[in-house]
């Protein structure tokens, strides 16, 4: 048997749809120089294609930190505009979120909004975009070993790995001209 309230919700809920689909179904009688707000009746959004995604700013490997700054700043501009707490230091330059704001919902949506702005390392889009990366990849591991590293290619995607913590830290100049001389081609003809 169905009480009193269960029988009040269930009507109330019952005029609510269909006062939603009356007032929904009259037409559209909106003025075209408004904004369209997504409806089921409405076109699916359009999926961002792969080109969208090498389209990202892109850290040269000759880039300086005022180069990096400046990417950084349009982008976490951005995300600022499109709701993200991003804090802003005296001198009007964003800042990385730290604790409780990097941790915050809006990032969810202003970092889908802003992600065609988020500067990506030139080594990065290699890896997503360079069909011949684990080639040019062994080349550096080939380099490191000249120089007396006991450098090794591991896992996939392909990652340098080295024998231990010390020997990786000795390694950070030796491994990034070693880079840039396996890649020094693609350096040339893309960035």
């Amino acid at each position: 048997m169905v009480s009193v309230m269960q029988s009040r919700i269930y009507l109330s809920a019952l005029v609510a749809a269909l006062v939603t689909v009356v007032v929904t179904g009259c037409g559209d009688t909106s003025d075209p120089a408004k904004p369209q707000i997504a409806t089921l009746r409405s076109a699916a959004a359009p999926v961002p294609s792969a080109a969208t995604a090498e389209e990202r700013p892109v850290i040269r490997p000759d880039a300086n930190a005022d180069d990096i700054n400046a990417l950084e700043q349009a982008y976490f501009g951005c995300l600022a505009a499109a709701g993200a707490p991003v804090a802003k230091s005296k001198n009007g330059e964003y800042g990385k979120p730290k604790g409780a704001a990097a941790m915050d919902k809006r990032w969810g949506p202003a970092s889908e909004a802003c992600a065609a702005k988020e500067p990506e390392s030139w080594y990065d889009r290699e890896q997503r975009i360079n069909p011949e990366f684990a080639d040019r990849l062994r080349d550096t591991v080939k380099c490191l070993t000249n120089k007396g590293f006991k450098a090794r290619l591991e896992g996939d995607p392909p990652k340098i790995r080295y024998s231990d913590t010390a020997e990786f830290m000795r390694a950070g100049d030796a491994e990034s001209e070693c880079q840039r001389e396996a890649f020094s081609s693609r350096i040339k003809e893309l960035y």
